[in-house]
């Protein structure tokens, strides 16, 4: 399964790069995603039996209704996070978040406090830019370049791209 991940501080437009990629990936591959819960904590679920059935001491525990499907772990690894979506066939997972994992980046920077994180992150592929300036720059992209962001996306998926 191809992986590639978008990091980035709080407010760069992480969700609608991954939106952006996972709707063009779609087009000619089985694409799922991954988002980690970075506000501290973990997401706000209602109550269910299922929680239940964790709180009582389940290693894992999911409810399916509808097509949609929840499952709550005891601090699930992303490697096994992406065996279960290879189990359910998909060719491709966007991940959103997890900077220090390491898969391949897509880093986005808006504030130039945003910067430090291409010090401390590694297998950065591709930095995504709000600012002008940047755009000379080897590797760097404006955000809301769709056009050259899909080719470089084609050239990643490809193989011509140099990992």
């Amino acid at each position: 399964m191809n992986i590639l991940q978008v990091v980035g501080y709080k407010n760069t437009g992480k969700t609608t790069v991954v939106e952006k990629i996972v709707g063009y990936l779609s087009l000619r591959y089985q694409v799922s995603s991954l988002k980690h819960h970075g506000h501290g904590g973990a997401p706000d679920l209602h109550q269910t039996d299922s929680s239940r059935h964790f709180e009582a001491g389940a290693i894992a525990s999911g409810v399916e209704g509808d097509g949609v499907f929840y499952m709550q772990t005891n601090d699930i690894k992303v490697e096994k996070m992406l065996q279960i979506y290879e189990l359910l066939g998909a060719e491709v997972c966007v991940i959103e978040g997890y900077k220090h994992v390491p898969y391949p980046k897509i880093v986005i920077v808006r504030n130039p406090q945003d910067y430090e994180l291409l010090k401390k992150l590694e297998n950065i592929h591709l930095v995504l830019t709000w600012n002008e300036e940047d755009l000379f720059k080897d590797k760097f992209l404006h955000v809301n370049d769709e056009e050259r962001l899909r080719e470089w996306i084609d050239d990643f998926m490809g193989g011509t791209y140099e990992h």
